[in-house]
């Protein structure tokens, strides 16, 4: 273009060098993309994918378009669109933004099919297969830092990075600036560490939510025995006492009683003036007697070890200030903790009944099924919800059913009434 006229060798030599050089430029391009395509990581295959197919249709229609323009018998349509087809720069710049974009949407598809299956709480052998099937990685190991700088596997055994060469990479996880993890994968995503570091990161989220999920749930555990242990040592205590009184204080009573009884019979015999004196004496001791038996009833009734809840409910009935008609249906023998904790409640809720709700009758039931319930409910005065202070007799009962496994509801309106209901399900053979 420089010259005028051209050179014959520019046409006869620059020209065809150029277009030698041009196609086995393109040609060069295509094979190194199959290069990187073979050892790329699945996203990176996806990217890649639409660019190889531009540049070898480029490689491969750019020498046509060069020959077909060298050639006089081809049509100038022909060769004119020859030509647009060969241009592919552009097109391998469209298909570089195609396989970017496909390879992020890729990837965002892994983190979101990922995380789902996180919150399931997998076992560490789980989370190897699930971090596996996300790198599309078979070969793909999760490792921990120990407390010497050491690495170790699921199953604590020792393991060692892999050496140089390997063909295996290894990409490190760090929690507030400290290692916790590591991701031994193909080398291939090396140049994808961001990615695979944001899998781990998922991982060791989901693991330390596990361990948390399973640390409160030990905790829950021993507080749930605790409190039985509490209130099985309180119901020991109870029957602890109520054997003292029968055996202790009871007996003598009623000794000491046939004694005066005797003492007045000889004084009446032998017209002595104290006969009144030891009849009232008498009296005393009986009536001390009774109250001695009322209290070790209170303590622990003997008719709810001997007889079960339905005994023992129907002597509390009986001796309530309030009416109480009882409906049990279909209730056995039960543990002695079970027992005990509904019988108590539903004693704490006849006694609240009669002292705060101005009720004039009061309906205890129990039932038994999938879960043994029992409610207590009165005609009493009621009151709002937010009414309720939580004294200490219903947190003893609710205290009593927690222990025993199970839960307590007390429901009221003010003039409607109040109920109190639990549900205890059945102890785990």
């Amino acid at each position: 273009q420089v010259v005028t006229p051209e050179p014959g060798w520019v046409g006869d030599v620059v020209v065809p060098l150029r277009e030698v050089l041009a196609s086995a430029l393109y040609a060069a391009v295509a094979l190194r993309i199959i290069q990187r395509i073979v050892r790329a990581t699945p996203p990176m295959r996806r990217t890649l994918a639409p660019v190889l197919v531009a540049a070898a249709l480029h490689a491969v229609l750019l020498p046509v378009a060069f020959a077909l323009r060298r050639s006089d018998a081809a049509p100038e349509s022909v060769v004119t669109t020859l030509w647009v087809l060969a241009a592919g720069l552009p097109i391998v710049a469209i298909a570089f933004l195609v396989g970017a974009a496909q390879r992020r949407a890729t990837m965002g598809a892994a983190l979101y099919r990922l995380a789902p299956r996180l919150q399931a709480g997998p076992t560490p052998e789980q989370l190897t297969g699930l971090l596996a099937d996300a790198l599309d990685d078979p070969s793909l190991e999760v490792i921990y830092r120990g407390g010497h700088r050491d690495w170790f596997d699921d199953a604590g055994g020792p393991v060692s990075l892999p050496p140089p060469g390997a063909g295996r990479d290894v990409t490190v996880i760090c929690v507030a600036g400290n290692e916790v993890a590591a991701i031994v994968h193909d080398e291939a995503w090396t140049e994808e560490r961001g990615f695979v570091e944001a899998i781990g990161s998922f991982a060791v989220m989901g693991l330390t939510n596990q361990r948390l999920a399973a640390q409160v749930e030990a905790s829950l555990h021993e507080l749930r025995r605790s409190r039985e242990r509490i209130v099985a040592a309180a119901d020991d205590e109870r029957r602890r006492i109520e054997r003292d009184l029968h055996d202790g204080a009871q007996q003598r009573l009623v000794a000491l009683r046939i004694k005066l009884e005797l003492a007045e019979e000889l004084s009446c015999s032998q017209g002595l003036p104290d006969a009144d004196q030891l009849h009232q004496l008498g009296e005393d001791v009986g009536e001390a007697l009774d109250e001695v038996r009322a209290l070790a009833h209170g303590v622990y009734p003997a008719l709810l070890i001997g007889g079960g809840l339905d005994d023992a409910l129907r002597a509390a009935a009986r001796h309530s200030p309030v009416p109480a008609s009882v409906a049990i249906t279909d209730v056995g023998r039960q543990p002695p903790q079970i027992e005990a904790a509904v019988y108590f409640c539903c004693l704490e809720a006849m006694q609240n009944a009669a002292k705060h709700a101005n009720a004039k009758a009061l309906a205890i039931v129990v039932s038994d099924g999938d879960a043994l319930r029992f409610s207590v409910s009165d005609d009493g005065c009621g009151f709002e919800a937010g009414e309720l202070t939580g004294g200490r007799g219903l947190v003893n009962m609710r205290d009593r059913v927690a222990a025993a496994g199970g839960t307590l509801v007390v429901t009221s309106a003010a003039g409607r009434g109040t109920s109190v209901a639990g549900t205890i399900p059945h102890p785990a053979l």
